[in-house]
């Protein structure tokens, strides 16, 4: 579903102009607090849902919707 909603913002954005800023948390590797990690395993039960930062590269960095990230 994100997929899909992605795609429509990056066929709206402006090719050098537009910038897409997303405000998420994502947790490291390792050294994160459990308070972090406690909020992703709820995510995980409830919704199916489970993020890393190699995961959000390879959405938004795919060939079907073309961005790049600039930092995090």
């Amino acid at each position: 579903m994100c997929e899909k909603i992605l795609k429509q913002i990056t066929e709206a954005m402006q090719p050098g102009y537009s910038k897409l800023l997303i405000n998420e948390i994502i947790i490291p590797d390792k050294g994160a607090y459990w308070q972090i990690t406690e909020q992703d395993m709820v995510m995980i039960t409830l919704f199916g849902s489970k993020q890393t930062l190699c995961e959000w590269y390879d959405l938004l960095e795919s060939s079907k919707l073309g961005l790049k990230v600039k930092g995090i």
